[in-house]
C-alpha cells in the first residue's frame, strides 16, 4: 500500500473534517455509518481485499460524501481493475478540490487521472438508424443521444447494449471490452413489431344465449324447491 502513504494523513484527516460539513445534508446516523464503512474499507484495502473494500467505500461516499472517501475509492477501484471507474472518481476529486482551492490535492488527483487515461478501455455504440422514440442502454442505463457514436471509457469486461423503441422489436447484444483498446458495436435498425391478431373464441366454450327481439323464448328454470308455497298450503286447508 505504498501508493497511499503520501495521502494517508491527508485523506483520513480530510474525511473527519468534512463529516461536519456534510451533516446538513446527511442524517446523523448516516454520517456515523459512513465513518464505520470508511474505516472498514481502509482496513480491507490494507489487506489488499479490493473487491470487499470498494463497495464499503462506495456506500460510505453515498451516505456522507467526502473528498477523502472519494480519493480512497478511486485508488481502490484502480487496484480492483476498474480503471474507467477509478479515472472518473479521480476526476471528481479534481473538480471538488479545484472548487475548494486545494491546489495540492487537486494536482495529486489530476496526476493519478492522467496516468490512467492511456490505459482506459473504451466502447463506441454506433446508431446508424434512429427510429422514433429510440432508447439505447448500456448495462441497464439509458445513454443520451449525444454519446452515441462516441468512444466512452468503460471498465474492462462484458457490457450489455440494448435498444428499444415504441412499436419495434427490442434488440440486445453483449460486448467485451479490454483495457487500452476500443470496442465497437452497431445498433441495427429495429424491425417493426408484428401486429397482434385478434383473439379467436375457444370452440369448446358454449356461446352465450341470444336475447332481445326476435330471439326464441328461453325455457323457465326448473323449480328447485326454494319458491314460496304459502298459496298452495292455504288451498289444501
Amino acid at each position: 500500500m505504498k501508493i497511499l502513504r503520501p495521502f494517508a494523513a491527508l485523506t483520513s484527516g480530510l474525511f473527519v473534517s468534512l463529516v461536519g460539513a456534510t451533516t446538513a445534508r446527511a442524517a446523523g446516523d448516516d454520517v456515523a455509518t459512513a465513518q464505520v464503512l470508511f474505516d472498514d474499507g481502509k482496513r480491507l484495502m490494507s489487506q489488499e481485499r479490493w473487491s470487499e473494500a470498494c463497495p464499503k467505500l462506495q456506500e460510505s461516499q453515498r451516505l456522507a460524501p467526502a473528498i477523502g472517501t472519494e480519493y480512497n475509492l478511486a485508488d481502490c477501484l484502480e487496484h480492483q481493475g476498474k480503471l474507467a471507474s477509478s479515472w472518473a472518481a479521480f476526476l471528481e476529486v479534481v473538480d471538488l478540490t479545484h472548487k475548494r482551492g486545494e491546489t495540492q490535492r487537486e494536482q495529486a488527483a489530476k496526476g493519478r487521472a492522467a496516468a490512467l487515461a492511456p490505459r482506459l478501455g473504451k466502447l463506441t455504440i454506433q446508431v446508424p438508424a434512429r427510429a422514433p422514440g429510440l432508447e439505447v442502454l448500456r448495462d441497464g442505463e439509458a445513454l443520451p443521444p449525444e454519446v452515441w457514436g462516441v468512444a466512452v471509457p468503460v471498465d474492462a469486461g462484458d457490457h450489455r447494449v440494448e435498444a428499444r423503441a415504441p412499436g419495434r422489436v427490442a434488440w440486445s447484444s453483449t460486448v467485451r471490452t479490454a483495457d487500452g483498446a476500443t470496442a465497437t458495436t452497431n445498433v441495427p435498425d429495429l424491425v417493426p413489431a408484428p401486429a397482434q391478431a385478434p383473439a379467436t373464441p375457444d370452440p369448446s366454450t358454449p356461446a352465450p344465449a341470444a336475447s332481445g327481439p326476435g330471439s326464441p323464448p328461453q325455457p323457465a328454470p326448473p323449480d328447485t324447491g326454494s319458491a314460496d308455497h304459502t298459496a298452495a298450503f292455504i288451498f289444501l286447508v
